[in-house]
């Protein structure tokens, strides 16, 4: 991928679009453009199809994604080049539908390190499926250091100066887009649509099953909870999660359903270090029963994800132990420092035990911990599913060797 670094002045006559209201806005800033990948024509007819941030959980069949699909087909129909960019859920998605529509894709890249852009690009091109003899990366380059809040909007704004159509699919009121937007003249509605749609899990929308479910049917077991994703897989890059997303004709299709019988269907139950201190890869499981587990079930703003959903797989405790299952080790953030190696990973911070609002207390959790992975089926007959639903046991007994149970049975 060869790149260069060009002054901005000499890119700027021949990309800018006339009567832009913010084209001095960007000219004050930018001293400098770097391109990579493609060659762009510089000929070439540009659109922006513009998006607000959107929330990570959606259904697929969302008016914001449709309204996209048939924004990039409108630009394709057209021969139009579309400029779009990455690090925003709603960016990648036009990114990868364009680059799947085969259409012609000038990518303007936030402000970074020149010595990282390289890798930018090449992390783009892969995780969206994007073409590279179609696809052109542009970055601008500022005198100053800017504040990231301030490299997305110059980002932004940059992308909207060299795009000779506008196609607004969702813009958020007050956001950074309607400010850019006031006063422009080249805006078309067709695809504008007023809400980009919100999405309930299963689970959520018939609760009955949390009422139905006994302590006694638990004993003896701990139990791994999962949650379903909003992007993809481990092991996926965006792209495919994109393509299932776009065929699938409602809901999640990554929910935690999916993501279970997913897990349970490869015989592998993986570990995970995100979680741990240190990053040693682990499972975690809980002694807690079913009925007071799914009280400390909660949606986690900062990590766009639920803690767990009501979707599990159990085993006896004892022949977890016999694999090397432990307690987790609670305390405070020096003890972790006075452990031994072999404890560290089973350390986890207790968190606040005041009874302030909105403290958190992990030890709630009764959690337990196994280093690397389990192999399931070593212990197929062992392994209890969980889901909530009894017409979701159903469809699992189908698929899975193993026993099925549901919350509401």
């Amino acid at each position: 991928m060869n790149i260069e670094a060009l002054p901005w002045h000499e890119y700027e006559s021949k990309l800018s679009c006339p009567n832009s209201p913010i084209e001095s806005e960007v000219s004050e800033k930018v001293n400098s453009i770097v391109v990579a990948g493609a060659e762009l024509n510089i000929e070439s007819t540009r659109c922006i199809i513009m998006m607000s941030r959107v929330p990570r959980k959606i259904s697929a069949d969302d008016p914001w994604l449709v309204a996209v699909r048939k924004a990039v087909s409108y630009a394709v129909e057209n021969e139009w080049t579309i400029v779009s960019s990455f690090g925003i859920f709603g960016w990648e998605y036009i990114s990868w539908y364009a680059a799947k529509s085969m259409a012609n894709i000038c990518m303007v890249m936030p402000t970074s390190a020149l010595n990282t852009f390289y890798k930018e690009c090449e992390k783009c091109t892969v995780e969206l499926g994007l073409n590279r003899e179609k696809t052109t990366f542009l970055m601008p380059l500022t005198e100053d250091k800017l504040p990231k809040a301030e490299r997305m909007q110059l980002r932004d704004k940059l992308a909207f100066l060299i795009s000779h159509h506008c196609l607004p699919v969702y813009i958020r009121k007050k956001g950074n887009w309607t400010n850019v937007l006031a006063g422009a003249n080249n805006i078309d509605n067709r695809f504008h649509i007023e809400s980009p749609g919100k999405y309930i899990e299963s689970w959520r929308k018939d609760i009955s099953w949390a009422s139905s479910i006994s302590s006694s049917k638990w004993d003896d077991l701990l139990i791994h909870w999962t949650r379903g994703t909003y992007g993809p897989w481990r092991g996926e890059v965006e792209a495919d999660y994109f393509e299932v997303l776009t065929e699938a004709e409602s809901g999640n299709p990554r929910d935690a359903l999916a993501t279970l019988e997913y897990i349970a269907a490869s015989g592998i139950l993986r570990g995970e270090g995100k979680m741990v201190k240190g990053g040693t890869l682990a499972i975690s499981f809980t002694s807690l029963s079913p009925i007071n587990a799914i009280k400390q079930i909660e949606f986690r703003a900062t990590l766009s994800r639920w803690n767990f959903e009501p979707y599990g797989i159990a085993l006896p405790r004892k022949t977890l132990q016999r694999l090397g299952t432990r307690k987790v080790i609670y305390g405070d953030k020096e003890l972790f420092n006075q452990l031994s190696p072999e404890e560290k990973p089973y350390y986890q911070y207790i968190g606040e035990q005041d009874s302030k609002e909105g403290s958190i207390n992990w030890q709630r959790e009764n959690e337990w911990r196994i280093l690397g992975d389990i192999d399931l089926m070593s212990f197929k007959d062992e392994v209890i599913i969980i889901t909530p639903f009894k017409n979701e046991a159903a469809k699992l007994r189908k698929t899975l060797p193993y026993k099925i149970k549901a919350l509401e049975e």
